[in-house]
């Protein structure tokens, strides 16, 4: 396995399917927000909980384009990997839910960065 470069789409869910914690980034009144969310991989969908109130949030928006980020960095090795998947805002068959179906999935592993100039 290469420890940098890109990643294929079957790595990409490989790496988002033990779920955890994600950025949903979106549109809001044309300005740029990004929150954060517990997600779960469902049938190569992103799945995570809508917001409770009438807030807008990454789940109150059905059919807003937004991007999706996960990623996980090991210390000990001083690298680690970065998952983009970029969908349409669907309501889930579970309500409480929102689910974002990977129209595009991309990644890439990183290396330690290494002695910095300056």
């Amino acid at each position: 396995m290469d420890l940098t470069g890109p990643l294929s789409p079957a790595e990409c869910r490989a790496l988002l399917q033990a779920g955890g914690i994600g950025r949903v980034s979106l549109s809001i009144g044309a300005l740029p927000a990004i929150f954060p969310v517990r997600y779960q991989l469902v049938d190569d969908d992103i799945v995570f909980r809508s917001p409770t109130d009438a807030t807008p949030g990454p789940g109150s928006i059905d059919g807003a384009v937004i991007a999706f980020e996960a990623d996980q960095f090991d210390p000990d090795e001083a690298g680690g990997w970065s998952v983009l998947v970029v969908g349409r805002v669907e309501p889930d068959g579970e309500p409480g839910f929102t689910r974002v179906p990977s129209e595009r999935i991309s990644g890439h592993r990183f290396a330690p960065l290494g002695n910095v100039p300056g």
